[in-house]
């Protein structure tokens, strides 16, 4: 990011940090709530915040669909490594 700020006293990668734990309701109140005042102060994370949100909402509706058994197969080997 260029223009990183420090607003509500977090700087802009630590708000990138932790935006996915944010979103998924993963923070402690304070830390959710100091990340909403950077977002609310700064348009750059805002505007961050708004794709990626936008991006897992889209990514929700798409339909399940089961793994190959290779693709499934090779995933768990590489969860062991």
């Amino acid at each position: 990011m260029q223009d990183e700020q420090i607003v509500a006293g977090l700087h802009c990668g630590e708000v990138l940090a932790d935006l996915s734990e944010h979103l998924d309701g993963r923070l402690s109140l304070d830390r959710a709530e100091r990340i909403d005042e950077h977002l609310a102060g700064c348009a750059e994370c805002r505007r961050l915040l708004d794709e990626v949100t936008a991006a897992v909402r889209v990514v929700r509706q798409l339909p399940e669909e089961p793994l190959p058994p290779e693709v499934e197969e090779l995933l768990i080997e590489s969860l062991h490594d």
